[in-house]
C-alpha cells in the first residue's frame, strides 16, 4: 500500500485537528502505534524520505550474536531490522586489577594447572640429602634438616652402632686441620680409626677445640678442657677405646657437630680420613 501522509502527531490530536481519511497514517506517541485513515492499525513503518521506500515489519526485527572481537560492538541494520552484538576478548578488556580468587570459575585442580613446572614432588627435592632405611628427619631449629638413627625411646627398638665419618683437605706432614664430622648430639664412642698416620682429637665444642689446639703431643688436657678423647696412630688403623668414651655436643644450642681436630702424621702431605664407631644415645 502506497501512504498519502505520515503525521507524527498524537492521535489525538489529529483527531481534534484532522480528519484522517483512508490511506493517511498517524502515530500514536502513547503506545507507538500506526493508524490509518480507516481506524485500524498498521504492523509496516515507512522509513523513507520524500521519495518513500520499502518497509520493514515489527517481526522483521532480531539479535544475532557474531564471533569474539576486540571490545565488541552492537550494530543495528536498518534495512533488515537485525541488531548484531560482538562479544569483546579476554585481551580486549584489557588488564583485570581485582578480581576475587572466588569468583573465578573452572579453576585449576593441581599444582600444573596453574603453570607451576618446579613444584617439589618428593622430600628431595627440597634439599635434603635423603638418609638410609630406618633413620628420621630431624631439624636443628635453624632451617637445617638430616636424616638420623631414631632413638630408643617410645617403644622403638634399641639402637645399633653405626660409623661417622670425615676427610680433611690435603695436608702437609705435621700439618693439621679442624675436622667436623656430623654424628649425634650425644654418643657412646667405641673406636677411632684412620686410613694413615695421624693424631685425631676429638671435642666437646669448637670453643675447646680453639683453645686446646696449641697442646703439644704428649701432654695431657686439663679434666674440664672439653676433650672426649685422642688417638695417635702410626698407619692405617682403628683404636679401641675401652672403655667406651661418653660424648656430647656442648654448643649453646646442641647439634649433631662432633669437632676434631686432626694432624697428618704420615711422612708426605695427603687428606686424613677419621672414622668415629659411635652409638646413639640422644636424639
Amino acid at each position: 500500500m502506497a501512504f498519502r501522509k505520515l503525521f507524527f502527531k498524537r492521535v489525538q490530536g489529529i483527531r481534534d485537528n484532522y480528519l484522517l481519511q483512508e490511506g493517511d497514517i498517524a502515530l500514536d506517541e502513547s503506545d507507538f502505534k500506526l493508524y490509518r485513515g480507516d481506524g485500524e492499525t498498521v504492523g509496516g513503518v515507512v522509513i523513507s524520505g520524500a521519495g518513500g521506500g520499502s518497509g520493514i515489519a515489527l517481526t522483521d526485527i532480531s539479535v544475532t550474536q557474531a564471533s569474539a572481537s576486540g571490545a565488541g560492538t552492537l550494530a543495528y541494520n536498518s534495512s533488515t531490522g537485525v541488531f548484531t552484538y560482538t562479544p569483546p576478548t579476554a585481551s580486549g578488556l584489557g588488564a583485570l586489577t581485582s578480581v576475587a580468587f572466588a569468583d573465578i570459575t573452572s579453576k585449576p585442580t593441581t599444582i600444573a594447572g596453574y603453570g607451576i613446572t618446579d613444584s617439589p614432588s618428593a622430600l628431595t627435592d627440597l634439599g635434603i640429602s635423603d638418609g638410609t632405611n630406618g633413620q628420621v628427619l630431624t631439624t636443628d631449629g635453624s632451617g637445617s634438616f638430616t636424616f638420623e638413627d631414631s632413638s630408643g625411646g617410645g617403644g622403638s627398638s634399641l639402637q645399633s652402632r653405626t660409623t661417622k665419618a670425615g676427610t680433611t683437605g690435603s695436608l702437609a706432614d705435621a700439618a693439621e686441620e679442624n675436622l667436623d664430622i656430623t654424628g649425634f648430639k650425644g654418643y657412646a664412642l667405641l673406636k677411632v680409626q684412620t686410613d694413615r698416620a695421624a693424631r685425631v682429637r676429638i671435642y666437646t665444642d669448637a670453643a675447646s677445640r680453639t683453645a686446646d689446639a696449641s697442646r703439644a703431643e704428649g701432654s695431657d688436657p686439663a679434666a674440664d678442657d672439653g676433650v672426649i678423647a685422642e688417638v695417635i696412630t702410626t698407619a692405617a688403623e682403628t683404636v679401641l677405646i675401652s672403655p667406651g668414651a661418653f660424648g656430647f655436643n656442648n654448643e649453646s644450642t646442641p647439634t649433631t657437630t662432633i669437632p676434631c681436630r686432626v694432624t697428618n702424621k704420615s711422612g708426605g702431605a695427603s687428606t686424613v680420613t677419621v672414622t668415629l664407631h659411635v652409638l646413639q644415645l640422644e636424639s
